[in-house]
């Protein structure tokens, strides 16, 4: 099993807070870069369950497998604190929290996406149209 690396038993600045946070934004994107497909597949497994109906027989099998994807991204990323546990139903895992789990694994996902955009200095280069 993979252990997080914070203390959570001292009181922290706003600073400090911050700081984790970025590292743990930069732990994020180090990890969608080492495993991409994993990344992919957790974001399709998400969609899948808000987009489909799951049998419940379905629902463990799914949700230990959306959690054992998140642990292969690494305890210091932004998808596995609260989401591991909370979706894997041998930990806090529930039935009829498992949707709306997957709602807010996607809403962070998509954050994580825009701020990895916004960090990007591209930009689309029109070429001119012939007439």
């Amino acid at each position: 099993m993979v252990k997080s690396t914070y203390d959570i038993s001292s009181p922290l600045t706003l600073a400090e807070l911050k700081k984790r946070w970025e590292g743990c934004l930069f732990a994020s994107e180090a990890a969608v870069c080492r495993s991409p497909q994993t990344y992919t597949r957790i974001r399709h497994l998400a969609k899948h369950v808000l987009s489909h109906p799951i049998d419940i027989d379905e629902y463990a099998d799914l949700a230990q497998h959306m959690s054992r994807l998140i642990e292969q991204m690494g305890c210091d990323t932004l998808f596995f604190h609260y989401f591991h546990d909370h979706i894997d139903p041998l930990k806090y895992g529930r039935a009829q929290y498992f949707r709306p789990m997957c709602r807010d694994l996607l809403d962070r996902l998509d954050w994580f996406a825009h701020w990895r955009a916004t960090r990007r200095r591209l930009r689309v280069i029109a070429t001119p149209r012939s007439q």
